[in-house]
């Protein structure tokens, strides 16, 4: 059975609109600190960024992104009135005294993962890593994911490299890996994903938002009309073209439930394993009853119900790989 989905025409955007802005456009100064593949000077590893910009100049704004060294200084930046905002947050209360969120316009999974010969699926939760080394990222606020009473031993490294490394040397048990890059890994280096690592499972999920500075006169008015910006911008292919995902999950027709929608019209041939999620929405979504597939507009039950015409493989665009990892 197929049913219609209201999902726009595909339009390719590749990072940034080529129109330049109108004479007089206000000009956001966007900061964040270096953490790729979302915020970073190397615009292919920049993907929160390239999406807060496209949604941005969309509606008129024009923005002046400057990557800083700390990322306390983005905060204190933005409280002082030096920035107007971030491209990408965690929602945290102190925060909300000066800072406006958007609604989440994607989602932080974070993924165990170890060393190939480890027993990983099994851990369902934090209190399973007891007395265990897990690595995050330096820098970055995990929420109670990290509180004293689960007795991990949390070892802050670097960057996802840095951790990468120690991992394969035996000095962490674990890491944790954000979803999306798990992707990237999956989509370009899948033989030596298999050949090192493990992967588990999702441990915490935390949603990433914009912020505007609440000192920004035009604050409400801006957080507004991106928040719809970007809805529209996950309907017509523009988020699969610039995080280079071939499917995400998201719900496109508002029925509470999540749909795999892919990028184009060729989806391979296989039934998407791991899709990438997409979060915008306030609320939990109902517990699904199956997964169904969105392919040019049309919403397909099950995998089966693609016609084959689409089975194809997709051509994956090398100048876009955001982050590979050396083992």
């Amino acid at each position: 059975m197929v049913k219609k989905v209201f999902v726009k025409s595909l339009a390719f955007f590749l990072f940034i609109s080529l129109v330049q802005p109108a004479a007089g456009q206000e000009t956001l100064r966007i900061a964040s600190d270096e953490w790729p593949p979302f915020t970073s000077k190397d615009p292919h590893q920049s993907v929160a960024t390239n999406i807060v910009e496209t949604a941005l100049e969309n509606i008129g704004y024009n923005c002046s992104v400057e990557i800083i060294d700390q990322f306390d200084d983005v905060l204190k930046g933005i409280e002082k009135g030096t920035y107007d905002g971030s491209a990408a947050l965690w929602l945290e209360t102190d925060r909300q005294d000066y800072i406006m969120f958007s609604k989440p316009y994607l989602k932080n999974q974070l993924i165990l993962v170890a060393k190939k010969g480890t027993h990983v699926s099994s851990i369902s939760n934090v209190w399973d890593l007891k007395g265990k080394r897990v690595g995050l990222v330096k820098g970055y606020s995990y929420g109670v994911l990290v509180d004293k009473k689960h007795k991990v031993k949390w070892v802050r490294g670097e960057d996802d490299q840095a951790n990468l490394t120690a991992l394969l040397q035996n000095k962490l048990d674990y890491m944790l890996v954000d979803g999306l890059l798990i992707q990237y890994l999956l989509l370009h280096q899948k033989e030596d994903v298999e050949t090192h690592l493990e992967l588990g499972n999702v441990l915490i999920s935390r949603s990433l938002y914009f912020g505007i500075g609440k000192g920004h006169p035009k604050a409400e008015e801006i957080i507004e009309a991106f928040n719809k910006e970007v809805l529209s911008m996950m309907n017509d292919g523009t988020f699969h073209n610039l995080l280079n995902i071939n499917w995400f999950e998201m719900d496109v027709d508002g029925d509470g439930e999540l749909e795999l929608v892919a990028k184009n019209n060729s989806v391979g041939n296989f039934d998407p394993e791991i899709p990438y999620e997409v979060w915008f929405k306030e609320n939990e979504y109902k517990e699904q009853k199956a997964r169904s597939f969105v392919v040019d507009g049309q919403e397909y039950h099950n995998w089966d119900a693609i016609p084959s015409r689409y089975k194809v493989a997709p051509v994956q665009s090398e100048e876009l790989s955001i982050l590979k990892f050396s083992f």
